[in-house]
């Protein structure tokens, strides 16, 4: 967190148990609400990753959220993605969470079909381009 000021990733979790930022980082999460995978509210996935109790995302941006001391969020919802943001937490971050109805574990938008299991990819949005933007335009200002 001393040189990152800001992250991006689609379908993760937070599977720690402590979430202590060193410096304030701005996060954005995307993932999908029929990620079969990681389950976007917890537990067992049924295809890909099957097996693992995974913790879930959702929670995981809340603790996140309530380490950078964010305040409560704006829902807005614009077609399939709805994005919960959180802003302005420590030192001026921005705490975000997308959620695309549909979406599976599949990376959105993009070409490549090579993780068996992940499911059929959401074309309606470019995560690659949400995330880059995202963490270009969120420099740490405190």
């Amino acid at each position: 967190a001393d040189r990152v000021t800001a992250v991006g990733f689609y379908a993760g979790t937070l599977a720690i148990d402590e979430c202590d930022p060193v410096e304030p980082v701005s996060l954005l999460h995307i993932h999908g609400d029929a990620d079969q995978n990681i389950p976007i509210d917890g537990g067992r996935g049924t295809q890909g990753i099957s097996g693992v109790d995974f913790p879930s995302p959702r929670a995981g941006f809340e603790r996140f959220a309530t380490a950078e001391s964010c305040p409560a969020g704006t829902v807005t919802t614009e077609g399939d993605l709805t994005t919960d943001v959180r802003e302005p937490c420590d030192g001026g971050t921005t705490v975000e969470f997308v959620t695309i109805a549909g979406a599976t574990h599949g990376w959105p938008g993009s070409t490549a079909r090579r993780i068996p299991g992940s499911g059929p990819v959401y074309d309606g949005m470019d995560a690659t381009a949400v995330i880059v933007e995202f963490v270009l335009t969120h420099p740490r200002t405190g």
